[in-house]
């Protein structure tokens, strides 16, 4: 192959990995956002259960996951966290469960200091 040729080659090759990777950005967005919203606004919550929790706990989950917020702030704040790499509490690395009971204890300090 003759040197200039290859070098045309992968220029072009370099040219249309960025178009696609450019072209894959907007339908990642799009994706995200979809998927969010239809989350957000399907009925239920995520600590609808068994089992009702007390409303001080239930106040301070909502708080602590920024689910007492507007919708569009929520959305914002998540494609803040995607945008550094956080992408939620993990149910197979047990986060949610630490958090929660996090959360729980500091319900329980609150109580007793009142």
């Amino acid at each position: 192959m003759p040197r200039g040729l290859a070098g045309k080659v992968t220029h072009k090759m370099l040219g249309y990995a960025l178009r696609r990777v450019l072209t894959a950005i907007p339908i990642v967005l799009l994706t995200i956002t979809v998927c969010f919203f239809i989350l957000r606004l399907a009925p239920g919550g995520p600590f609808d259960g068994e089992r009702a929790l007390p409303p001080d706990q239930l106040r301070n989950l909502r708080a602590y996951y920024h689910l007492d917020e507007p919708l569009i702030m929520q959305f914002f704040g998540y494609i803040g966290g995607v945008l550094r790499g956080d992408f939620g509490p993990s149910m197979v690395m047990k986060d949610f469960e630490e958090r929660r009971d996090c959360i729980d204890l500091r319900s329980t300090m609150e109580h007793e200091n009142e």
